[in-house]
């Protein structure tokens, strides 16, 4: 069976693609309390890379124990960064029993990383393998 490059970009594009939940009350999940910190860090830098234009660092391509230490010490700059300029900027901002989020997964509906909905919002929303293959497929076909 000969493998084409098209085919190729069709499972690429599925296997590589984000897709989530439909959007509920955080206040509805186990243990919610636990995730506000981290919803608010990634709503932040979100706000703080697109209002200042910087980016976050490259993940290393290297197992050099220096080289993931500078990266994560770099990650963990920004993230403060982000954090005191959005609380700076937006300080009525508040995450609560109420904020809608949506759960991220793969193309077969694999995942348990939450996220805010106003985040998320773009990502298709997942129903079955075959209906994330259909989607793709589309994107491809375009």
């Amino acid at each position: 069976m000969i493998v084409t490059e098209r085919a190729i970009a069709i499972f690429d594009n599925m296997y590589s693609g984000t897709w989530r939940s439909e959007s509920v009350p955080l206040g509805q999940m186990e243990d919610w309390q636990d995730e506000v910190t981290t919803l608010y860090i990634e709503r932040a830098l979100s706000v703080y890379l697109q209002e200042t234009g910087n980016s976050l660092p490259v993940y290393p391509d290297s197992d050099c124990e220096h080289e993931l230490d500078c990266y994560y010490y770099h990650l963990e700059a920004i993230e403060n960064t982000a954090e005191d300029y959005f609380k700076d900027r937006y300080p009525d901002f508040v995450i609560d029993s109420n904020t809608q989020v949506v759960t991220l997964c793969n193309y077969k509906g694999e995942g348990e990383c939450i996220s805010l909905l106003e985040l998320s919002e773009s990502l298709p929303i997942y129903v079955s393998k075959r209906e994330s293959y259909d989607y793709k497929l589309r994107g491809i076909r375009e």
